[in-house]
């Protein structure tokens, strides 16, 4: 039986990492969370529907009282382009989540986190896993090789192929 190959994202080239999410402290008060939680499908069918806005793809995240999505970008200028861009619907949703919980004392909390993929900056390993999964739908996938053994040297290679593993 054939091993399925070890891949990593190609350390050579960037992206964006997005992770964008809310967290409900009262599921009582559902005029709070109801409305950024379904802003967030229309966002993400635009963007399905919209590659050239530059998201590749996306991860759907639930854990306790906090609902999360993690995308994967092109780059951070195609993520603020989207974002900033009045006619799309991000801007105006967060405009409108923004007046409401400013104005009501909302018990959603929305937070997000940007991270810049540079060329040589990350480390991954992806076994058994999709060709396109996480990193690698941004990068590219290539195979782990014995000079990529260990996180350390995935993180600090120099990004010159070598022997297959």
């Amino acid at each position: 039986m054939a091993i399925p190959p070890r891949l990593m994202a190609d350390p050579t080239k960037g992206g964006a990492v997005f992770i964008i999410g809310m967290h409900i402290h009262d599921w009582a008060r559902a005029t709070d969370w109801l409305p950024p939680f379904l802003a967030m499908p229309r966002m993400m069918r635009e963007l399905e529907r919209s590659r050239d806005l530059g998201m590749v793809s996306a991860r759907y995240c639930l854990w306790g009282r906090t609902v999360a999505i993690v995308q994967y970008w092109k780059s951070f200028e195609h993520l603020e382009r989207y974002a900033r861009n009045d006619e799309y619907e991000h801007r105006p949703a967060w405009f409108e989540c923004y007046r409401a919980a400013s104005k009501t004392g909302s018990t959603v909390g929305i937070f997000h986190e940007t991270y810049v993929v540079a060329p040589g900056a990350t480390e991954s390993l992806y076994f058994n896993m999709p060709p396109d999964f996480g990193l690698t739908g941004v990068t590219g996938a290539i195979p782990v090789h014995a000079r990529r053994e260990t996180a350390h040297e995935r993180l600090h290679a120099s990004g010159e192929p070598g022997p297959q593993a």
